[in-house]
């Protein structure tokens, strides 16, 4: 009994009672993240450059539903790919990063607006002068027909 109550101490001794975490890595942790900022992708249905809004048409991840917001721009919005509200349009896609306030706007922290890059130079329906790429018919040989 006294071995045991003897290895207890020791082992207390060596290793503090203190957590193995402390509130200072919680708070760390909580300082470099910025609570509160969503991302979503969707396609511009309207915008209001006087009322500085953006009605956003996108599919919510956790119902599959087709959805509509509206993002509030303020000075402190980042824009990308455009220079202003101004540039953006109904059906461009734009991806952003916004804040859901208390008072039930969606405040736009950052509009990307998306570029679509052209997908190939060759198309099903080429413009007239465009070259398409040249198919030559080759002869297949067929070990079937050759044994008659």
């Amino acid at each position: 009994m006294k071995k045991v109550l003897f290895i207890f101490a020791l082992i207390a001794a060596v290793f503090p009672t203190a957590p193995l975490w402390s509130a200072d890595d919680a708070r760390t942790t909580l300082i470099s993240e910025e609570p509160g900022i969503q991302w979503q992708w969707g396609e511009v249905v309207s915008v209001k450059p006087g009322d500085r809004l953006i009605t956003v048409r996108y599919i919510d991840p956790e119902s599959d539903k087709a959805m509509t917001m509206v993002l509030s721009v303020d000075e402190k919005t980042k824009f990308e790919n455009a220079g202003s509200i101004d540039e953006i349009k109904p059906e461009n896609s734009i991806s952003f990063t916004y804040i859901a306030a208390a008072s039930g706007q969606n405040i736009a922290k950052s509009v990307n607006l998306e570029k679509i890059e052209e997908v190939s130079s060759f198309s099903e329906n080429p413009s007239p002068g465009q070259d398409q790429p040249v198919v030559l018919q080759q002869d297949v040989f067929n070990p079937v027909d050759s044994i008659n």
